[in-house]
């Protein structure tokens, strides 16, 4: 919304809104993940259109999605910041080719995206061709301040978390019982700052690093909440699925293995924290050997 022509609004949002459109993420790549602006997935301008040859790898909900948002270099001479393009990919294109990862939850969330002489006209460039650098930040910007860390999904798990301690009997343990709390403060915390960066962007101010303040924080809290449940149930979280439990354990499980990917996905912890200390404390920079 904030980079796309009013052509690209009216074509792409309404689908995005209803969610008959599905989208994924095309950044990170197998020798560019925290250094994304290490990609090399290319781009040649041919006429209309740009011909698209890499890999993207991690692609969540890539072997479902109907659409990709993608970064490509389309200048291999310029700084490694500059020379890339925000571009929006068809993933029934021709020379497409998805391959699902099995992640250790049993789940394929996950795919490799391969690109092999895709075609993509080129009004389907987000921004300006080489400036794809900045909309990928506003990008990031919004899921790590708002989108993927939504206060409702951690108030449901919490109250399933609830449920989870009383069908495995250690409701009345003072440690659980402490851990529990201390888990519903944490997202009652989360809860207002999210009103706080809404209300910040209501009144048309930048989401800004502070972004990273709300990135660190929800990955850390929901991994916090499964390992919370995971000791709940003691003995048998180590178990398979336990049909005795008034509860689903195998999705409790296969999100607790989930949560440990909030702590890498959309920027490592470790990589949120240098942005806090350099961007938002103005802290001097590590220095690099």
């Amino acid at each position: 919304m904030a980079f796309g022509t009013d052509e690209q609004k009216q074509r792409w949002l309404p689908g995005m809104l209803s969610c008959d459109d599905i989208w994924c993420q095309g950044f990170s790549e197998p020798d560019a993940g925290s250094d994304l602006a290490g990609l090399r997935t290319a781009a040649v301008r041919e006429g209309d259109e740009f011909i698209v040859n890499g890999q993207k790898i991690w692609t969540s909900v890539g072997r479902v999605a109907d659409w990709m948002f993608a970064l490509v270099r389309t200048d291999t001479q310029a700084p490694k910041h500059k020379g890339i393009t925000f571009i929006m990919i068809d993933m029934d294109s021709p020379g497409i080719e998805v391959r699902p990862i099995v992640q250790i939850n049993g789940d394929t969330g996950f795919a490799e995206v391969f690109f092999t002489d895709v075609r993509v006209p080129a009004d389907q460039v987000v921004g300006e061709v080489n400036d794809g650098w900045r909309v990928a930040m506003a990008t990031l910007g919004f899921e790590r301040g708002t989108g993927l860390g939504s206060h409702v999904r951690f108030s449901r798990d919490i109250r399933r978390l609830v449920d989870l301690v009383r069908a495995a009997g250690t409701a009345d343990d003072p440690i659980t019982r402490d851990e529990v709390a201390a888990r519903f403060v944490e997202t009652e915390v989360f809860r207002h700052n999210t009103y706080r960066t809404l209300t910040r962007l209501a009144s048309g101010k930048p989401i800004g690093p502070e972004a990273s303040l709300n990135k660190l924080y929800w990955s850390e809290m929901e991994a916090r909440i499964f390992e919370t449940g995971m000791r709940a149930m003691g003995s048998r979280a180590e178990l398979a699925p336990d049909a005795d439990l008034a509860i689903d354990t195998d999705k409790w499980h296969k999100q607790y293995w989930y949560a440990r990917a909030a702590l890498l996905y959309a920027g490592t912890s470790e990589i949120q924290k240098n942005i806090i200390s350099e961007r938002v404390l103005g802290l001097p920079k590590e220095p690099r050997g």
